[in-house]
């Protein structure tokens, strides 16, 4: 082979090597998926937040419906605040910031119980689609004090 080859036949490597191996990626998110889907599954708060936060770490949008699951089962919770270092605490902290990660739109009202203790990412969550939240978004923006919260509102009323 001449030397004049050699720069290019470098310069292709990289190239073939990221096309040999379509598949290890593939298999390593399902096998996450599968994991975080396990987790999400298991009566324990502490495996539950683990598998939303793989979800959402990942960015496993085939999730979101799990996830989304997973957070109505845990509405029950939001009856009394949470201190911040209890599994339940942490469980829903982790579905609500998977289901942000995951771009999942939640309906807006089974959002709403959340609201007190997770006001940032109840609005997130309600701002993925705001035409289809904006009675609940009237009804905050008639409530929030005006800071950043009121603005961000009212931008996504406007």
């Amino acid at each position: 082979m001449p030397l004049r080859f050699i720069p290019l036949v470098l310069m292709a490597l990289p190239v073939v090597a990221a096309f040999a191996q379509p598949s290890e990626p593939l298999a390593a998110e399902r096998q996450i998926a599968a994991q975080a889907t396990q987790l999400m599954h298991s009566p324990a708060y502490r495996d539950k937040a683990w598998g939303a936060y793989l979800a959402g770490q990942y960015g496993l949008e085939q999730l979101g419906s799990d996830l989304a699951s997973q957070l109505a089962a845990l509405r029950p919770l939001t009856d009394n605040p949470l201190r911040g270092d209890t599994p339940e605490y942490a469980v829903i902290q982790a579905t609500l910031d998977a289901l942000i990660r995951v771009r999942y739109q939640v309906n807006g009202a089974d959002l709403m119980p959340f609201q007190p203790q997770w006001p940032d990412e109840v609005l997130i969550l309600l701002a993925l689609d705001p035409s289809a939240n904006r009675e609940i978004l009237l009804s905050m923006a008639g409530q929030q004090e005006q800071d950043t919260r009121f603005a961000a509102v009212y931008n996504l009323l406007v």
